[in-house]
C-alpha cells in the first residue's frame, strides 16, 4: 500500500512553538497520521474520539486527522480538584506516588480554557467537548460510529475496563483504538483491563510503541502488515520486530535513530 509522504501537517505541528505541554511522542504522532492514511485509502469513514485530553497535545493531531463530514469528540475532567482527589485516593491505595503524577501536579492546574486556547492555535473549529467523567459521556455516544479512538483517561483497572467496553461498542469496522500507558509499571490496571480483551478476541492488537498499544476488531483493513508497509516509508519510524501474539502479529515500532555526526574536520581532511 503506497500512500505517499507523511502528511504536511505533521511537520507543521512538530515545529510550531511553543510546544503544547503534555505527553505524546513523535513516534505516536507519526503512527496516528499513517493509520489515518490507511483508513482513508481503505475508505474507512467515521468520527474520532479522545478520552483524556489534558492540554491538547494529542487532541490537536486528531483534529488534523478529522475529515469533512466527520467530527472529533473530546472527553476530559478539566477539574483539578477532582483530579487531585483521584490521585490522593490512588496514593492511599498504593502507598506511593508515580513520577508521572508528580509531574502532573507540578504543571497543575490545568483547565478547559487552556485546552481551548491550545487547540485554537491550530484549528478554527473546536471539537465536540464534553467535560466530566468518561463513564458519564461514553454511554451517550452512538454505536459503531467511531473509526479512531484514543483512550488516555483515568488509569485504574475499573475506569479502563469501562472505557474499553464502551470503545468496543462504538468502534466501527476498520476502526482503531489506542490505549496509553499499557506498559507503564505504575499502572498495572491498564494492562489488566486490555490484555484479557485481547486474549478473548474482542480486541486484536496490531502495533505497539514505547507508550501505547494499538488495536482493532477483526476483520479490519488496518493490520500489523498494512502498518508495516507504510512505516517502512516513513524515515522517522523504525520497525523493531513483528511479534506473533494470540492469533495474529503485533508490530513493534520505535523512532529511527538520528544519523551519525560527521567526522571531525581533521579526520575528513586526512581520509
Amino acid at each position: 500500500m503506497a500512500l505517499g509522504p507523511t502528511p504536511e501537517w505533521v511537520e507543521r505541528y512538530q515545529t510550531n512553538t511553543p510546544p503544547v505541554p503534555g505527553w505524546f511522542s513523535d513516534v505516536d504522532l507519526h503512527l496516528f497520521a499513517l493509520i489515518n492514511e490507511i483508513q482513508l485509502a481503505s475508505r474507512v469513514a467515521g468520527d474520532l474520539l479522545e478520552v483524556g485530553a489534558y492540554l491538547g497535545k494529542s487532541a490537536i493531531p486528531l483534529g488534523f486527522m478529522c475529515r469533512e463530514n466527520e467530527s472529533l469528540t473530546i472527553i476530559d475532567l478539566w477539574d483539578q480538584a477532582a483530579y487531585l482527589e483521584a490521585l490522593e485516593h490512588q496514593d492511599r491505595y498504593r502507598g506511593r506516588v508515580s513520577r508521572q503524577e508528580v509531574e502532573a501536579r507540578r504543571i497543575a492546574p490545568h483547565n478547559r480554557a487552556e485546552f481551548t486556547a491550545n487547540y485554537r492555535r491550530f484549528h478554527d473549529r473546536l471539537p465536540d467537548i464534553r467535560q466530566g467523567l468518561s463513564s458519564e459521556h461514553l454511554t451517550q455516544l452512538p454505536a459503531e460510529r467511531f473509526r479512531f479512538i484514543h483512550i488516555d483517561g483515568a488509569h485504574d483497572w475499573g475506569a479502563v475496563s469501562g472505557d474499553l467496553n464502551q470503545a468496543l461498542r462504538i468502534l466501527l469496522p476498520g476502526g482503531v483504538v489506542v490505549f496509553d500507558d499499557v506498559f507503564h509499571p505504575d499502572w498495572p490496571g491498564i494492562g489488566g483491563a486490555v490484555w484479557p480483551a485481547c486474549a478473548k478476541g474482542d480486541l486484536v492488537p496490531i502495533a505497539t510503541t514505547n507508550d501505547k498499544l494499538y488495536a482493532t476488531r477483526a476483520p479490519s483493513s488496518v493490520s500489523a502488515a498494512s502498518i508495516a508497509r507504510v512505516v517502512e516509508e516513513d524515515p522517522e519510524l523504525l520497525i523493531l520486530a513483528l511479534e506473533p501474539m494470540f492469533d495474529g502479529d503485533v508490530l513493534m515500532v520505535t523512532g529511527s535513530p538520528p544519523p551519525p555526526p560527521p567526522p571531525p574536520l581533521l579526520g575528513r581532511l586526512l581520509s
